[in-house]
């Protein structure tokens, strides 16, 4: 901690991410599921303007804990987050590069939508935590909406 406290271990590792995706990465990567991937690539587009946004909240609401061990959890889950955001800008510049046009179009739709509704790096962290367990909840339906709709598709039983 920043007061000469001794940090504790609150068994999370900010991973580094180690791979780096190649210049030539094929946008339709799975091609035994392209269903699949097509859902993974489109789940990729929101994440550099959640996860900022997320990690905003957390560091928000980071200012009313007490507890060390908690505080050092909330914060440990941002730089997860960090991570997550930076490969996920990197693989979306990635995506426009291989011809994807129209996408910087859809993320400046998406930054001002962030903005209009005041989900952007600002507000009250009361509404940001109720947006954020919407979001998850919605997350997980579509996820499970997507591969049950993958599986019919394709006739898999798992998607690995």
């Amino acid at each position: 901690m920043t007061d000469g406290t001794a940090r504790p271990n609150t068994g999370l590792t900010v991973r580094q991410i180690p791979f780096e995706f190649p210049e030539d990465l094929d946008p339709h990567w799975n091609p035994k599921k392209p269903e699949w991937g097509h859902m993974v690539n489109g789940a990729s587009l929101a994440m550099p303007y959640l996860e900022p946004y997320l990690i905003q909240v957390v560091r928000m609401g980071m200012k009313q804990i007490e507890d060390p061990e908690l505080k050092a959890i909330a914060a440990d889950c941002c730089g997860q987050e960090g991570q997550h955001y930076r490969q996920h800008k990197r693989f979306n510049e990635l995506l426009v590069s291989k011809g994807y046009a129209r996408l910087p179009k859809l993320e400046a739709e998406m930054q001002k939508a962030y903005d209009a509704r005041g989900l952007s790096m600002s507000g009250n962290v009361f509404n940001g935590i109720a947006f954020l367990l919407f979001y998850a909840g919605i997350a997980t339906v579509i996820w499970m909406v997507g591969v049950i709709a993958v599986k019919s598709l394709t006739g898999a039983r798992d998607l690995r």
